[in-house]
């Protein structure tokens, strides 16, 4: 026999769920650097596939790296490819020859959502843009890992 009691809790569960997963994202946002590199490193061997670099990066893309964030440069030199299969986006140096916006250089797409990640020189800022518009920023490549491409456990 259904009870309307039953509601209330599963809404009260649901609610729940969602304040924990709120919760997380502040977390995550709120990491320091070092923090969100650590645990972006541990996620992504659960969640992307690694591609190596075969030869060096090109002179220009090089060029590009050497201005970015330190932090962002040695994630992007470090693998020729991040493929995250289950939200296909690709996180890659070899999109360093496309400038999204005024100073903002693509380094990941995503086909699906239809949205690309850029990075201005000298910042960790990482920018989600589509539709030519800024859409979230977000405080390193390591924080978007996390909150994009990590498992928010619900």
């Amino acid at each position: 026999m259904w009870n309307p009691l039953h509601c209330l809790f599963g809404a009260e569960k649901v609610k729940a769920a969602e304040a924990k997963v709120r919760a997380e994202i502040e977390r995550i946002r709120n990491l320091g650097p070092d923090e969100a590199e650590r645990e972006a490193q541990e996620a992504l061997a659960q969640v992307a596939a690694i591609q190596g670099w075969v030869s060096p990066p090109i002179s220009t893309i090089e060029a590009r790296l050497a201005v970015l964030d330190h932090r962002l440069a040695e994630f992007l030199r470090r693998y020729r490819r991040y493929v995250f299969s289950e939200s296909g986006t690709i996180i890659s140096a070899e999109y360093l020859d496309s400038e999204l916006l005024d100073g903002i250089w693509q380094i990941a797409n995503n086909h699906g959502d239809e949205f690309a990640l850029g990075a201005k020189a000298g910042s960790p800022l990482i920018y989600e843009i589509a539709g030519r518009k800024v859409r979230d920023q977000l405080p390193s490549i390591f924080h978007y890992i996390l909150l994009g491409e990590g498992e928010l456990e619900s």
